[in-house]
């Protein structure tokens, strides 16, 4: 079996643009099953040559352990290897191998339970590996949180801390979308394929300004679909994706055209006409990534985080977030929406003007009211 720095591929998982991936173990794991498979022909030779009694009490035992080593031995110590691509031109290939280098150094520096683990790296060889998770990705489990909000919010959280995290390491992922996002065995979503990470050094320098692409077309911000070559990377590009894997993961839908995640067939709030407070409460949220312009998106995943804390408090509370401009469900009668009656401001017992906002149900007339006082 062809290996790289003792790791061996088992098999190839895949091949893209930028070079193919490969399942590999571990240097330690072929050592366990180089040592199972001579205990297994040992005990198998005790099968063979012993008596009775060494057939009933030693080798069965010696065999099923040495059986159990071997089929067990990958399970802590696998990962996927990718080989990368480099240009014939050796100009080219000398600037792809020193891009390479660059994001090796940057990856090993993040550690975060929700970024793809670097595991091994030799980019003057042009390869890496990561951990390799063997349930898949986001992608091949779109119902996974299908409908349910509050899991789905909860589940999308630590992956926005996660491109926080890059953020404030000065790096941007350009390349955010379910197929690049892993689903753990204990269940966390890591954030992989670090292929197209725009780096920036401590003094802000381009680091990646040749051999790049700029990520997925279906899952890129407007304002990054450019046929050119980008000078300002800003974190409004991961934004707008991360605004629509969270559309996918709720509505179970492959993809989101463009930023239409508010109109007809796309709208969460009729995809699920059931639950149209928890998808209002969503809706607020892609508002603010899912947008034709940057000037209207969040400007880093730290506002972003924000907002998902607070939605999944209300979630927990049970109840929604309140803003005037936002339908909200009737509670008595389950079937109107509250509209807002205009009231002249009251003055309460402090002296303090207060602002009263009284809300009526157009359906059954039941009555809400909430009373702020002015600065």
């Amino acid at each position: 079996m062809q290996t790289f720095d003792g790791w061996e591929i088992i098999k190839e998982l895949g091949e893209g643009g930028q070079g193919a991936v490969y399942l590999v173990r571990s240097e330690t794991a072929v050592k366990v099953r180089a040592s199972a498979l001579t205990r297994i022909g040992m005990a198998v030779q005790s099968l063979a040559k012993g008596g009775i009694q060494k057939l009933v009490e030693r080798a069965p035992a010696q065999l099923a352990e040495a059986v159990t080593s071997y089929m067990t031995s990958d399970q802590q110590h696998l990962g996927a290897l990718k080989r990368f691509k480099i240009p014939e031109n050796e100009h080219e290939a000398g600037k792809a191998i020193s891009r390479l280098q660059n994001e090796v150094k940057a990856l090993r520096e993040i550690s975060h339970p929700n970024i793809l683990k670097l595991l091994a790296a030799q980019a003057e060889e042009c390869w890496i590996v990561t951990e390799y998770h063997v349930n898949g990705t986001l992608a091949q489990h779109r119902d996974r949180y299908k409908g349910d909000v509050r899991a789905a919010l909860e589940a999308f959280r630590p992956v926005v801390q996660a491109v926080a995290e890059l953020h404030k390491n000065g790096h941007v992922h350009r390349d955010i979308k379910p197929e690049n996002i892993f689903i753990a065995s204990d269940g966390r979503l890591v954030l992989g394929d670090f292929g197209v990470v725009f780096f920036q050094d401590e003094q802000g320098e381009r680091l990646t300004s040749t051999y790049e692409r700029v990520g997925s077309r279906d899952w890129m911000a407007p304002w990054g679909n450019v046929q050119r070559r980008l000078e300002e990377v800003n974190p409004t590009f991961d934004i707008f994706p991360l605004g629509k894997v969270l559309w996918a993961m709720i509505s179970g839908e492959r993809g989101l055209p463009f930023w239409y995640y508010d109109r007809g067939q796309y709208n969460l709030e009729r995809i699920f006409s059931d639950n149209p407070a928890d998808m209002r409460l969503v809706n607020q949220i892609l508002g603010h990534c899912i947008v034709e312009n940057e000037k209207d998106c969040l400007t880093s995943a730290s506002d972003l985080l924000l907002m998902v804390y607070a939605a999944v408090a209300v979630l927990r509370r049970g109840g929604q977030l309140i803003r005037h401009d936002v339908p909200i469900a009737c509670r008595f009668c389950g079937q109107g929406t509250y509209a807002l009656d205009n009231q002249e401001p009251q003055v309460g017992t402090s002296g303090k003007p207060l602002v009263a906002r009284v809300y009526i149900c157009n359906v059954c007339g039941n009555t809400q009211m909430f009373k702020t006082t002015n600065a």
